[in-house]
C-alpha cells in the first residue's frame, strides 16, 4: 500500500469567505512523516530523563493503532491492558491531539505503554518500511511551512537563527535533487516566533492562495526555494543544474 485514495474537502474557517464554497476532490495520499516514528520512540526510551522523552515514548500507543489501521491482522497486539484501556476509553473517542495524549499517557512507564519487543512484529516492520520516504523522489509541487518554535514536529531543528537551520536542510535536499536530476518544485517557508498551531494561522494567506493556484492548474517551475521570516518575506531560489529561473522577490 504505497498510497491511499482519499476523499477530502478543502475547508478552513476563512476559506469560504476568501475563495467560495469548499470543493470535494479525490486524490492519492501517501504518508510522509518527517522522521522515522520507531526511531523517534527508541531515542526517547534511551533518554528517559530528558523533558521531551515522556511525550515521544507515548507515541508507541498511536503507532500501534496506526499499524493496525494498515494491517488489521496486527490487531493492536502491542498494547498493554493499561494503554489499551486509556486509549479506547479516554483518547480515541474524542479524536484528541498530542498534548491530550501526553496528559493521559505521559506518566506511564514504557512497559505500561507497550509490550516488550512489540516493534519486532512483521506488520510493524512492514509499516515502518512504508513510512520510510526520506531521500526518495517526491511528486511536486510541495510547500513546507514551519515555525522556529516547531521543534516538536521534528521537521527542522532550530538551534540557532531560522535561516541557518532551514538552509542546512534545504541544501541537503537541493543537492540530492541536483544529483538525481529531479525536476520537482519544493518550497520551504519559515516563520519566526510561532510553533505548531499558530503556524496554520500565520501562514494562512500563503497556503490558501497556494492551494487555489494548484487547483486552478497553475504550474510551478522545477525549483527549490526558501522563504525567510514572515515579516520580511523573500523567496530565494536555489538553482538546480542551471534550468531554474529566479523568482521575483516578494515583501509582505
Amino acid at each position: 500500500m504505497e498510497a491511499v485514495l482519499a476523499e477530502f474537502t478543502i475547508a478552513h474557517r476563512t476559506s469560504s469567505r476568501l475563495y467560495g464554497t469548499p470543493t470535494d476532490h479525490s486524490v492519492l495520499v501517501s504518508p510522509a512523516p518527517a522522521s522515522s516514528p520507531l526511531d523517534t520512540i527508541q531515542e526517547a526510551i534511551g533518554h528517559s530523563k530528558i523533558s521531551w522523552s515522556a511525550l515521544r515514548q507515548s507515541l508507541q500507543v498511536l503507532t500501534i493503532d496506526a499499524v493496525t489501521a494498515v494491517y488489521p491482522s496486527y490487531n493492536e497486539s502491542g498494547f498493554t491492558n493499561v494503554s489499551s484501556d486509556l486509549y479506547h476509553s479516554a483518547y480515541a473517542p474524542y479524536q484528541a491531539c498530542l498534548p491530550t495524549e501526553n496528559i493521559l499517557l505521559g506518566a506511564l512507564s514504557s512497559y505500561q505503554l507497550a509490550k516488550p519487543d512489540w516493534s519486532d512484529a512483521s506488520e510493524v516492520v512492514d509499516w515502518q518500511n512504508l513510512m520510510e520516504v526520506g531521500n526518495k523522489r517526491f511528486a511536486g509541487p510541495v510547500v513546507l511551512l514551519s515555525g522556529n518554535n516547531n521543534g516538536s514536529d521534528r521537521i527542522i531543528f532550530f538551534d540557532g537563527p531560522l535561516l541557518d537551520s532551514i538552509l542546512s536542510s534545504v541544501d541537503r535536499l537541493c543537492g540530492l535533487m541536483k544529483q538525481e536530476g529531479w525536476e520537482e518544485s519544493h518550497g520551504v517557508v519559515g516563520y519566526k516566533g510561532v510553533n505548531h498551531f499558530p503556524i496554520i494561522q500565520a501562514s494562512e494567506s500563503l497556503w490558501l492562495d497556494w492551494i487555489k493556484q494548484r487547483l486552478n492548474g497553475a504550474s510551478s517551475s522545477p525549483l527549490l526555494v526558501v522563504a525567510l521570516d514572515r515579516k520580511v518575506y523573500l523567496w530565494r531560489p536555489r538553482y538546480l543544474a542551471g534550468h531554474c529561473a529566479a523568482l521575483p522577490g516578494r515583501v509582505g
